[in-house]
């Protein structure tokens, strides 16, 4: 069975974040393309609402109340076993799009003990400067994953937590400019590739009771 990867673009435009999270896609398949299966969600036009933490969910079963853009992501984020998140940098973190994406997750939580517990995750951050807050954007997205329950996987030496590029605001044309930010991004999807498919074998033989580690928490 394929193993899917699915990758946010947390950008209201489509631009050098939409392109560098294609290009680190194509670099997961890379590895494997036969066991995996790649989608790209795009922020372009979405509608996401921020968690008001009203508390609904913890009444109802994992159901969000709020019924915007994000409902129909929800089952996206339940059938994926990881996810690229990418974004540009605003105001030296990621945008408040994602951030709001992220608080809505806040919802799977009630769900059979979590329903994002274990799924792997990597990052790309996009700023428009060479050192424009790449690193703090992507350090913010790293404990928002935490904080529900998603392992965190970084990059190889030279881009330890995630791939950082640097767009000069070129737009589309942001790997032109950016001649080394290529080779990262395709690095970077073949690395989580193979963890994704590292772990989907060790679930084989262990089964996912770990999954259930949950319940024994306050």
């Amino acid at each position: 069975m394929q193993k899917k990867i699915l990758g946010i673009a947390g950008s209201p435009r489509k631009a050098a974040t939409y392109e560098s999270l294609q290009v680190a896609l194509e670099g997961a398949q890379t590895l494997c393309a036969d066991e995996l299966n790649v989608e790209l969600v795009s922020f372009k036009g979405k509608k996401i609402a921020p968690c008001n933490h009203c508390n609904a969910c913890k009444r109802n079963g994992g159901r969000c109340v709020v019924d915007d853009d994000m409902t129909p992501l929800y089952e996206s984020l339940v059938e994926a076993d990881s996810f690229i998140f990418a974004s540009p940098v605003y105001a030296m973190n990621m945008t408040p799009q994602l951030s709001a994406f992220f608080s809505r997750m806040r919802a799977l939580h009630d769900r059979d003990g979590g329903k994002l517990r274990n799924k792997l995750a990597t990052a790309i951050a996009v700023g428009g400067r060479r050192n424009g807050g790449q690193e703090l954007a992507i350090s913010n997205i790293v404990h928002a994953c935490l904080t529900r329950g998603i392992v965190y996987i970084g990059g190889e030496p030279g881009f330890y937590s995630g791939a950082m590029v640097w767009s000069g605001d070129k737009g589309k044309d942001v790997l032109s400019f950016d001649e080394e930010a290529g080779n990262s991004l395709r690095s970077l999807g073949r690395r989580l590739a193979y963890w994704t498919l590292l772990i989907a074998a060790g679930k084989s033989l262990v089964g996912e009771g770990e999954v259930q580690m949950s319940k024994y928490m306050f």
